[in-house]
């Protein structure tokens, strides 16, 4: 083996092992610094959840009915009630332990970014950094610190699963990758409507994927065809169950055509993508400027 090719093989390891140390280093300084100093309180939308989940303390074998659309006239989201309810259980009123456990589910989300994008094709410090970033970035920190927010942190986790295993399964094709991965997509669902988004994110991966990570190609193959319709059918069911069941933040009844017609508008998509971009990159400075041409941005 020639000489050179070795020696970038060492770096390659060499980095990567860094990489993984400071990746432990990272995960270990989120659980410190992030513990939050309300630890000892409920605040805001916590109260709320903990009501919803009331009646089935009571009667926890019944909690299978979380999982009907009619059951509760909230957001539709079983998994996080079920995390409620398991928590108010064991745990009973100490928010302690559920800030604890918020904590874990992030530091897993934020591992996974790390290997997400190391199975990208991401080079280890790159992806270690995108880590940091993901793991202290300021529009998360809300959702970290608000135990109301778990079914945002619990959505990540699973949808960044998903990913991983969807990963896996264009680098080796193999079908237990996509059960994995399907598996994930529909806990992901169950945890927050924001993963009807999934099926056409995996879609273009796959177009751009065509040539996988050795640049040998590969054929778009019928279980992967299966599974995108699988996902996109899931995807649809959940679309309707959400603007039909009794539903106390939507009332599609008084919401006429027209309003959400508007939301397509060159102008609103530019108002979108704006506050988007504000809200990721931090740089309020900017966004009057983007206000103010919102129709540039559409």
């Amino acid at each position: 083996m020639d000489l050179g090719i070795i020696t970038q093989m060492t770096a390659t390891r060499k980095n990567s092992q860094l990489a993984q140390i400071f990746m432990v280093g990272l995960l270990l300084a989120v659980l410190v610094i992030y513990f939050p100093p309300y630890a000892r309180a409920w605040v805001g939308d916590d109260y709320v959840q903990l009501g919803w989940i009331l009646d089935f303390v009571q009667r926890p074998f019944t909690a299978y009915k979380l999982f009907d659309p009619t059951t509760l006239g909230w957001y539709y989201r079983p998994l996080q009630n079920l995390w409620f309810l398991a928590n108010r259980l064991i745990f009973g009123l100490n928010p302690a332990a559920f800030y604890w456990q918020l904590l874990l589910w992030h530091t897993l989300a934020t591992a996974l970014v790390f290997r997400t994008a190391r199975q990208w094709g991401i080079r280890p410090f790159a992806a270690a950094c995108a880590a940091a970033l993901f793991a202290i970035h300021g529009h998360f920190v809300d959702v970290v610190a608000w135990v109301s927010s778990v079914a945002i942190v619990m959505t990540a986790v699973f949808s960044l699963l998903s990913l991983s295993f969807f990963l896996d399964y264009l680098r080796h094709p193999r079908h237990k990758y996509l059960w994995l991965s399907l598996l994930f997509f529909v806990l992901a669902l169950f945890s927050h409507e924001e993963a009807i988004l999934l099926p056409i994110f995996f879609a273009l991966v796959t177009v751009v994927k065509k040539v996988d990570f050795r640049r040998r190609q590969f054929a778009v193959s019928n279980p992967l065809l299966l599974t995108l319709g699988v996902m996109g059918v899931l995807t649809a069911v959940l679309v309707i169950i959400q603007f039909t069941r009794p539903n106390l933040t939507i009332d599609i009844s008084q919401t006429p055509a027209s309003q959400w017609l508007s939301l397509l508008s060159p102008v609103q998509a530019g108002q979108f993508v704006s506050d988007t971009a504000v809200r990721y990159t931090l740089l309020y400075d900017w966004q009057a400027a983007m206000a103010a041409n919102a129709w540039l941005f559409g």
